[in-house]
Order: C-alpha cells, then structure tokens, then sequence
C-alpha cells in the first residue's frame, strides 16, 4: 500500500475494546495517519510487532505501567516511539511510570482528539508533547533523583583567588576585611564572591560557608584566620 507523503503509521495498543475501536476510526479519519490496527497488550501484540513497521505506538497509560509490555516492545521495535493516552494527570505515580517507560507524549483523559493527534505528530517528529503538570512532576522526579551536590565538583571551576577568598568567607570575614588582607579593592571583592556565589549555586555567603564546613575534606584550603578589626 502507498500512503500519503508524511504519512504517519500508528499502532493502537488498549485492552480496552471502545477504545480500541473508536481511537481507530478517529485516527484513520486523518489524512496524514495511517492506522495499522488495535491491538490489545499481549504476547500477540508483541509477536508481530516488529512486522508492523510502526511509526507510533498509541499506548493506553494502564498498559504503559505493565512490567513487560514496554520494554519489550521498545526491544521489539526501538525506532518507534510511544505516545501515552488516558493520563491520569492528578497520578505522579503512574506519570512518572509513563516516563520511566519512555514515552514520547503524554494525552490526559479529559484531552481532545486534536490535543492526541498533535501528540503523535510530535512524537513522529522526534519531539516530546506534555503539559506543564506532567513536565513538572517529571522534572521534579529527575531532581529528587540526581545525586548530591560535591562541593569538590562544584569548587574544581573556581580560581585559586576565588578559594582563598572563599576560605576568607568561612572564618567569618566581610568584605572588608578580605580586600584589607589581600590588598585589593573592595568592589574587586564584591565581584569575586559573586563569582563564587554563582558557581557554587548558592545565594548567600553564609551558604557558602555551610557548603565549605560540610565538605571540610575538599581541596579547598584550610579556613583562614579573621584579621583582627
């Protein structure tokens, strides 16, 4: 069979049967989507899966939670991508199951049939559709997952004149006092421990001194004295 230029092939994946019929009739009604058929998830589906040529797996988000229909079917076929449908957008849980499995956009139940094609051009695109709810559930989820902040990462871009003053920092010096003990120019200073704030990713000094006690075995040279007033 020809299909039409830019023609994207879609393969519908519910145990639900209304869903299956009714996605496939409104899908095949759009002159730039080619629907291969409705499966549900089964051992079936997976069997052929590799035949299918799809280009887009429309997947039911309960299926998506599946323990093994998704990695072997992304095993099965690895250039598809998978768009998730019937989102439950109050559910971080099963948003972030979505999003562990892979998928390439996200439809909420209540969305419109424009909103779920829209997400299967996208994702045919090489893109990825979602609302901020879901981009903010998964953003927050990447950050509770990333490791710790290592002072010893954080301070291997500052100058050895940004860790002496911060060392200056952590005894307890103003400004003042830095620019006194080193012979420079206060608004140098200032400059400096702004430039030491942002690399640290920090807003106070006091902060930055925290980070420096809390990490006391870094390379950063031992906390200088403060000057005398």
């Amino acid at each position: 069979m020809i299909l039409p230029v830019e023609s994207c092939a879609v393969a519908i994946i519910t145990d639900v049967r209304l869903y299956r019929e009714g996605l496939a009739r409104l899908l095949a009604g759009h002159e730039t989507l080619h629907v291969l058929g409705a499966w549900s998830p089964s051992d079936d589906l997976l069997n052929c899966a590799t035949e299918l040529q799809a280009c887009v797996f429309v997947v039911d988000s309960a299926a998506v939670r599946s323990p093994n229909l998704m990695p072997r079917l992304v095993s099965c076929v690895p250039r598809a991508k998978v768009v998730a449908f019937a989102v439950a957008e109050e559910d971080d849980a099963e948003i972030i199951a979505c999003a562990q499995a892979g998928v390439a956009g996200f439809v909420a139940r209540d969305a419109s049939a424009e909103e779920l094609i829209a997400a299967i051009r996208s994702a045919a695109g090489g893109g990825a559709r979602c609302s901020p709810r879901v981009t903010a559930v998964v953003l927050g989820q990447v950050a509770r997952a990333a490791p710790p902040r290592s002072l010893a990462c954080a301070s291997a871009t500052l100058t050895p004149r940004e860790n002496e003053i911060l060392a200056l920092i952590d005894a307890g010096c103003s400004n003042k006092h830095i620019a006194r003990k080193l012979g420079l120019e206060i608004s140098t200073i200032k400059n400096h421990v702004h430039n030491i704030l942002e690399k640290l990713q920090v807003e106070r000094r006091g902060e930055a001194a925290a980070f420096v006690r809390a990490q006391r075995g870094s390379t950063l040279a031992p906390p200088a004295s403060a000057p005398a007033v």
